[in-house]
């Protein structure tokens, strides 16, 4: 079983952290992880990611969730990631409404716990389908 994020999602969050020029440093420091887990997770060493510092990190890095969901669902290759990195950074610095929104709904999520926990269990169901 593998429930490690897909390698092209990794590549995307790592690219965007280098444009963005965010150390991996500050970026652990700022999602609440070590630096050398952190560092690891993204350079392929540890596989996993837990879902607070995934939602964190995608929030911090300000990475598009349809990006996300492209990359995750659809098994897109490493090829795909430049130009959904490009595009991410390039476009508009307003976020789009369906970004706001999602931005808001992940803050809610860590102010209220049992949101979280409820969050919490569908990921875990939502990875344990891919069994």
């Amino acid at each position: 079983m593998n429930d490690s994020l897909s390698d092209s999602l990794r590549l995307y969050l790592r690219e965007l952290r280098i444009k963005r020029g965010v150390s991996q440093e500050k970026v652990a420091d700022a999602i609440g992880w070590s630096s050398r887990s952190f560092s690891d997770w993204e350079t392929g060493k540890s596989g996993d990611i837990k879902a607070r510092y995934f939602i964190r990190l995608v929030s911090l890095l300000q990475a598009s969730w349809d990006d996300v969901a492209f990359l995750e669902l659809k098994d897109a290759t490493t090829e795909s990631v430049t130009p959904l990195v490009e595009k991410r950074v390039n476009a508009a610095t307003q976020p789009s409404s369906y970004d706001n929104e999602l931005h808001g709904l992940a803050e809610q999520l860590w102010s209220d716990e049992k949101l979280r926990k409820a969050f919490l269990i569908f990921w875990s169901g939502w990875k344990a389908k891919d069994a």
